[in-house]
């Protein structure tokens, strides 16, 4: 039985959103075989303008990485340049304001599941080192746009569930972190489906509380995000 007080407290050293834990969670318990994440500093008020992350909160990190329960080989932590704003000039160029020192996290159930994200990052075999479906890194391939990228997939995603509507949309998908591969009519992938439901039984047995704001969450994003 997970002792889901105890785990939660030790996730509070890890500065992450709802998406964030759920797919820490889904790795340390082995579902998910890898994941990266993104730590971006927040704008702060005042002269200090944008606050980058310091070698000392990379280290304080680690540390928490290691209480949750990774070991070394399981995780690796990357500073990166985020680009935390642009605007657009008056011929319509998009400008450069600021840039920010942000953190990526790479995560794996193992060392070999994490090799092979680190392996594979910046291509579309990566889906798989993340345990996505066939199906869905099909249809992803399918529809991607190099000059677009895949905001444009995920904006069609969320037409379609703005469409079907918070209350009849399938709320496991809300356990997900692939775009699901959906029909013009609605209808979604089983297989896809099923992976969804076993990582939403998962949180619904162990962690209640988080299941909750999940879905919560992703019902309010239904009814509000714009697309």
């Amino acid at each position: 039985m997970i002792d889901s007080k105890s785990l939660l407290t030790q996730i509070m050293g890890i500065p992450l959103d709802l998406e964030g834990t759920r797919d820490l969670i889904l790795v340390r318990y082995g579902l998910k075989p890898s994941t990266s994440l993104s730590l971006i500093p927040n704008y702060q008020n005042g002269s200090e303008g944008y606050v980058s992350y310091s070698d000392e909160f990379i280290t304080n990190l680690e540390r928490a990485l290691g209480n949750f329960g990774f070991q070394c080989d399981q995780y690796k932590v990357e500073p990166f340049t985020y680009i935390q704003k642009w605007k657009e000039d008056e011929d319509g160029k998009k400008k450069l304001i600021q840039e920010v020192d942000a953190v990526r996290i790479y995560l794996g159930k193992d060392q070999e599941s994490l090799e092979k994200l680190m392996n594979t990052i910046g291509t579309f075999e990566d889906g798989y080192a993340r345990g996505y479906p066939d199906s869905a890194i099909k249809h992803y391939r399918s529809l991607y746009d190099p000059e677009k990228g895949d905001k444009h997939i995920w904006a069609r995603y969320w037409k379609k569930l703005k469409e079907i509507g918070s209350g009849n949309a399938p709320e496991e998908l809300a356990f997900i972190s692939f775009c699901p591969s959906v029909t013009e009519n609605g209808k979604f992938n089983k297989d896809e489906l099923k992976l969804s439901r076993d990582y939403a039984n998962f949180f619904g047995e162990n962690f209640p509380k988080v299941y909750e704001r999940i879905v919560e969450d992703f019902k309010r994003k239904i009814k509000t995000k714009e697309v």
